[in-house]
């Protein structure tokens, strides 16, 4: 399977935000709505020369009333899924996916991730 070429598939998936306990005291809301599974519609009031769209479309959108195991079920399982794949099945395409410091911490006495220093050294 090493250096098959495969179609490239980008998929967005949009997560509105709760609102915090803060912001609902205040009666703030979001200025966004889950108009569908795959829409977000802004509420408020568009000008009528708007240079933006009132609503936008992405392959999966998740109202703030969505729990994390379900946005993660139904939005990140299968890419986090395919992105594995490909890595294992490229072979040897680890080291391009994992930070430096994550392979020095995991290389076998290699130094532990609170033993490694954020400022540079010198060569």
């Amino acid at each position: 399977m090493a250096g098959e070429e495969r179609p490239e598939r980008i998929v967005v998936s949009v997560r509105l935000r709760p609102v915090n306990a803060r912001e609902a005291e205040r009666g703030d809301g979001s200025d966004w709505e889950c108009a569908g599974p795959t829409t977000l519609t802004f509420r408020g009031a568009v000008p009528e020369r708007a240079m933006f769209p009132a609503s936008y479309s992405y392959d999966r959108v998740f109202s703030h009333e969505c729990g994390t195991r379900q946005v993660y079920d139904e939005g990140a399982r299968q890419p986090c899924k395919n992105t594995r794949n490909y890595i294992e099945d490229d072979g040897g395409g680890w080291p391009f996916f994992l930070p430096r410091l994550a392979l020095r911490a995991l290389a076998p006495g290699g130094p532990s991730v609170n033993s490694v220093s954020s400022t540079p050294s010198s060569p």
